[in-house]
């Protein structure tokens, strides 16, 4: 469920609107980016060599990560920017999606030589799921695993945050120079969860 979570406020952030966690659309993007997730990660073959895909059949399982890649980008990719799309209008704030498709038509006028285009912007959105959602939600995981084995920890930052907010707000960016307690858990936990390969 926190990568359900973190994928649909990166789709806020992307597309311009989160989901209902049953909406179809959504439910297949989670299981289609789970099961690339799971079945391929930094130290698979296929993507350190990537050339094995060049090799007949399904070795190393370079075809089903292809299709895997080919799906999010293509199947998904044009659906959240047709979304972004239709529910852009001139209030609303801009979305990855829409900044994107603004510069890339900026380029083009202008006749600037770009690599803007709307095959990169379909990779750019998969590395963007990738990379954010995966491992956002495993540090959340491991702040709460951390979290329940010092509850001490737990209450010290509890007071401090609530000490700066008071009862009625969530805290934001502008309170983070006064949270230092706050901010060198969060970092620690980064630190000692280290979830990306040194």
């Amino acid at each position: 469920m926190t990568g359900a979570s973190i994928t649909n406020i990166i789709c806020s952030i992307i597309v311009g609107r989160r989901f209902d966690y049953d909406d179809p659309l959504f439910r297949s993007f989670i299981e289609n980016f789970s099961k690339q997730i799971t079945t391929f990660n930094n130290f698979s073959p296929v993507v350190i060599w990537p050339w094995l895909r060049f090799i007949p059949g399904n070795f190393l399982g370079a075809k089903t990560l292809n299709i895997s890649a080919q799906t999010i980008r293509r199947g998904f990719g044009d659906k959240f920017i047709e979304l972004a799309l239709k529910d852009e209008s001139e209030d609303a704030a801009p979305t990855f999606i829409t900044s994107y498709l603004r510069e890339m038509e900026r380029a083009k006028r202008q006749g600037l030589d770009t690599t803007l285009s709307m095959d990169q912007l379909r990779v750019n959105l998969q590395q963007l799921f990738i990379v954010g959602a995966d491992t956002t939600a495993t540090t959340l995981v491991w702040f709460m695993v951390y979290m329940m084995n010092y509850p001490e920890i737990q209450n010290k930052m509890y007071e401090e945050i609530h000490s700066v907010t008071g009862p009625d707000r969530a805290p934001d960016m502008q309170d983070k120079a006064k949270l230092p307690y706050t901010c060198a858990v969060l970092m620690e936990t980064q630190r000692l969860a280290s979830i990306t390969p040194a």
